[in-house]
């Protein structure tokens, strides 16, 4: 949560200065916040997806 709150508060420039400048550092934020974030979040919610269910124990009994 920490990087999309700190491309929250980055996206919104304050007036004046160079805008095109500005531009630039929110797209490289972006792609920092996507390589960072985003892409290992996906990853491992897709790993997890493809492991097998998880099986009960059957081979052994409860004691009597």
């Amino acid at each position: 949560m920490s990087f999309i709150s700190y491309y929250i508060m980055d996206a919104f420039p304050p007036l004046g200065g160079n805008v095109g400048f500005q531009k630039i550092t929110n797209l490289l934020n972006f792609s920092l916040l996507k390589l960072v974030e985003i892409l290992p979040s996906s990853l491992v919610l897709f790993i997890l997806r493809k492991l097998p269910p998880k099986r009960g124990i059957t081979q052994y009994h409860p004691i009597r």
